[in-house]
């Protein structure tokens, strides 16, 4: 009995932190567009298909991979690609880099 006790306080105490970062980094995400203080990230959405076009034609020619891209919203107004290799970048609505980083 004991070592049912101990068990379950273990298996408790793991999937406990678990949530935790769940929950946390859930957090982060929901309120990505308020923490994220980088250059025209509160510029206005421009979603005209020229500028789109020019955002697709950016990423893919930044880096090889090209996996996933997150358009500018009202949230943040910025566009996200990400690669293959786990890196990434902020373009802001001229196609230009603001941000980028390296993968794992």
């Amino acid at each position: 009995m004991a070592f049912l006790a101990t068990l379950h306080r273990w298996a408790g105490a793991t999937i406990g932190l678990i949530l935790i970062v769940m929950g946390l980094s859930g957090i982060a995400l929901v309120w990505e567009g308020e923490w994220i203080g980088l250059p025209a990230a509160d510029d206005p959405v421009v979603t005209s298909p020229s500028s789109l076009a020019r955002t697709v034609k950016a990423a893919s020619t930044h880096h090889e991979g090209l996996t996933r891209i997150t358009f500018a919203s009202d949230d943040l107004s910025l566009h996200q690609a990400a690669y293959s290799d786990g890196s990434g970048a902020y373009f802001d609505q001229t196609g230009n880099i603001v941000d980028e980083w390296s993968g794992i």
